[in-house]
């Protein structure tokens, strides 16, 4: 495995080094998604950062990255973003069930959509972490192809929240 655990001031008290790789690996053992990110989401301010992500030594990954670099001279995967910056971002996080879309989709307002066409991804799916009934991130599941039977297993695992 291939990944980079972003560094951060814990969200509301959670200290995400303890646990953040462990979480990203065990989703890409079960499911087998090239490239996940885990990220941390700060309801006060609406924003949201990657807190690890895996596969960012992938070819394609690393070519997207240069293309960001290129055209967007501060790009920072690891930046802090705001969840307003697009629908799909704001439905992920401000709602319970998993979010599906085109990495464009997902991605608009914060990279232009060369940076994911270049990265060979194009559909992805989200799932929002539960933690104590609230929500301080989710896992991205970034796949060249729809994969159906991951997305199933994903869509089932969500739906089990801690009470």
């Amino acid at each position: 495995m291939n990944a980079t655990l972003s560094q951060g001031a814990p969200v509301e008290g959670l200290d995400w080094s303890t646990f953040a790789q462990q979480i990203v690996e065990d989703a890409e053992a079960a499911l087998g998604f090239p490239f996940i990110i885990l990220t941390r989401f700060d309801a006060g301010t609406r924003t949201t950062q990657p807190v690890f992500v895996s596969g960012i030594h992938h070819p394609h990954i690393q070519r997207a990255l240069r293309l960001g670099k290129r055209l967007v001279p501060r790009f920072d995967l690891n930046g802090v973003n705001s969840i307003d910056a697009n629908p799909l971002l704001r439905a992920n996080f401000e709602g319970t069930k998993p979010v599906t879309g085109s990495v464009e989709e997902f991605t608009r307002g914060l990279v232009p959509s060369a940076i994911a066409r270049v990265a060979g991804v194009v559909y992805l799916f989200a799932i929002s972490l539960c933690v104590e009934s609230r929500d301080p991130g989710c896992l991205s599941f970034f796949q060249i192809q729809a994969r159906t039977g991951s997305l199933r297993t994903c869509l089932m695992c969500s739906r089990v929240h801690p009470a």
